[in-house]
C-alpha cells in the first residue's frame, strides 16, 4: 500500500513538471497569458488553483531549480529508454517471452537501456553493455548459484560497484538492498521446500504402488506372494517374535490372501493355520482372535 501512495505521488509529481515545461516553452514562443489558460489549464483544475500554479511555476526561484535538475539530467550518460513503462513490468515481458524464466537485474537493466532497434541507444550504454555482458559470461562459467544472486556480487555491482542505501539498479521503485537480501532468502527457502516436497511426492507415489499391488485380483496376488496349492499342507509354526524357535505344528487351510479373519484380510505371506500340536503354549498368537493370545488357547482351531 505505501508503495502504491509513493508511486501515485510520483505521478502528479510528473504531470506537474510537464506542465511548467509546456508552460517554460509557451513563454519561449511568446503565447499570451489568456492562451496558455485556455490551452494548457486542465479541465479538472480550478481557475484559482491553475493560477496560483503558473504563479509558482513562473516564479524566479522555480525556474533556478528547474536550471539546476536540467543541468543534472545533462550530466546523466546512462538514460533508460522504458519511458514510464518501469523495470517491474519490463521484468514481466521478459519473463513472458522466456516462458517463465527468470530473469537476472543485469539482463533486465541491458534490455531497458536499449532503442526501438534492439541496440543501446549510447556510445557509453554500449560500453556497459560490453562490460556487463563479459561478467555475466564470467558468472557462467563460475556456475555459483549465490554469485548470481547476490547483489553485491552480481555483474551489476560488478560493474557500478555498491548500491546506495534506499535504492538497488535495475529492480524499479520501492526496491531496497534490505528487501532484495529477504527476498533471497526466501527464494532459497521456497526452493528447498519445493525440492522435500518432490521428494515427499515420489515416497508417496511409491507408497501408493505399493497400496495397489496390495489391491490385485486374487489369482495374480496368491501368484506373486504365496506358493499355489498349499491347502492340506503340514506346517510348523514358529515364534514370530523369535522366528527361530519352533512352538507347535498344524496343517494349512487357507493361502489366499483376501481371506477374511475378523473382517479383515489376512494379507500377502500369511496363512490360516489348524493348530494340531503345542510345544510353547505361552508364545503369543501373531494375531489375536476370539480373545485368544497365546498359542494353548488355540489348540485344536484355525488362526491365521
Amino acid at each position: 500500500m505505501e508503495n502504491t501512495l509513493q508511486h501515485i505521488e510520483n505521478l502528479w509529481k510528473c504531470s506537474k513538471s510537464r506542465l511548467r515545461t509546456k508552460i517554460k516553452i509557451a513563454h519561449e514562443k511568446g503565447w499570451s497569458d489568456d492562451k496558455i489558460n485556455s490551452d494548457l489549464k486542465p479541465e479538472a483544475v480550478d481557475l484559482v488553483d491553475w493560477l496560483a500554479f503558473r504563479k509558482e511555476a513562473e516564479s524566479l526561484t522555480c525556474i533556478v531549480k528547474s536550471n539546476k535538475y536540467k543541468e543534472l539530467r545533462s550530466k546523466n550518460k546512462l538514460a533508460h529508454t522504458m519511458s514510464r513503462k518501469g523495470y517491474a513490468r519490463l521484468e514481466e515481458e521478459m519473463r513472458v517471452r522466456s516462458g517463465g524464466a527468470d530473469v537476472t537485474r543485469a539482463d533486465l537493466w541491458i534490455e531497458g537501456h536499449k532503442n526501438k532497434k534492439g541496440r543501446p541507444h549510447s556510445d557509453e550504454i554500449a560500453r556497459v553493455v560490453l562490460l556487463l555482458k563479459k561478467n555475466i559470461n564470467e558468472c557462467q562459467m563460475r556456475s555459483s548459484t549465490s554469485t548470481s544472486q547476490s547483489i553485491n556480487k552480481d555483474p551489476i555491482a560488478q560493474v557500478f560497484g555498491p548500491e546506495h542505501q534506499g535504492r538497488v539498479r535495475g529492480l524499479g521503485f520501492g526496491v531496497t538492498p534490505t528487501s532484495v537480501r529477504t527476498s533471497t532468502q526466501s527464494s532459497i527457502l521456497v526452493r528447498k521446500l519445493q525440492g522435500d516436497f518432490q521428494r515427499l511426492e515420489e515416497k508417496y507415489e511409491q507408497l501408493a504402488e505399493l497400496v495397489r499391488s496390495q489391491q490385485m485380483p486374487m489369482s495374480s496376488r496368491q501368484q506373486q506372494s504365496n506358493p499355489p496349492n498349499l491347502r492340506g499342507k503340514k506346517c510348523k509354526i514358529f515364534d514370530w517374535l523369535c522366528t527361530s524357535k519352533l512352538v507347535g505344528e498344524g496343517e494349512i487351510e487357507s493361502d489366499d490372501p483376501m481371506h477374511l479373519v475378523d473382517g479383515i484380510p489376512i494379507g500377502g505371506g500369511a496363512f490360516l493355520v489348524y493348530v494340531e500340536t503345542v510345544f510353547e503354549p505361552n508364545a503369543f498368537l501373531w494375531r489375536n482372535q476370539n480373545d485368544w493370545i497365546t498359542l494353548d488357547n488355540a489348540l485344536g482351531e484355525i488362526i491365521p
